[in-house]
């Protein structure tokens, strides 16, 4: 589950932003797209967390071939960075949601329709290639919660 997540990968000192609905239906009447019902529900219960580099060092001590998450954005960059990222490359039909640590996105498609679920693609900037990494952003999430964490030395 995200709250998992946010225990597991998150620091206390550094709490999720707070994300209301009236955010969320702005960003996707500014984008035409209605995002997934499982993302938005998330966003508004536990917010926009910046998860700490834990998660990126125990990824890669483990040799995991999964890219960390390294920020979700709020629905104003939710925007920004769809827009921004779209004149730069970024297929027009993915909507980006948040990063790894080298910038790429992590996203969902567009849809005229609003869905429970979506699957979460990956859009590599330095090789323009768009993988599924999830079939679900509840899939998504519970891969990152099955990774056992990595003390840093």
């Amino acid at each position: 589950s995200f709250r998992e997540f946010i225990l597991k990968w998150t620091h206390p000192d550094y709490p999720a932003a707070k994300v209301d609905a009236r955010s969320i239906w702005r960003a996707e009447r500014q984008l035409g797209t209605l995002f997934p019902n499982a993302y938005c529900e998330t966003l508004v219960e536990f917010g926009a967390p910046s998860p700490s580099i834990s998660l990126l060092h125990s990824i890669s001590e483990r040799g995991l071939p999964i890219p960390d998450v390294f920020d979700f954005f709020v629905p104003e960059r939710v925007i920004e960075s769809t827009l921004s990222w779209r004149k730069l490359g970024m297929p027009n039909d993915l909507v980006a949601f948040a990063s790894d640590c080298s910038g790429n996105l992590f996203c969902f498609p567009v849809s005229a329709v609003r869905l429970a679920e979506a699957p979460i693609l990956f859009w590599d900037h330095d090789f323009d290639e768009v993988t599924e990494v999830g079939a679900s952003f509840n899939d998504w999430i519970a891969q990152y919660c099955a990774i056992d964490l990595v003390e840093e030395d």
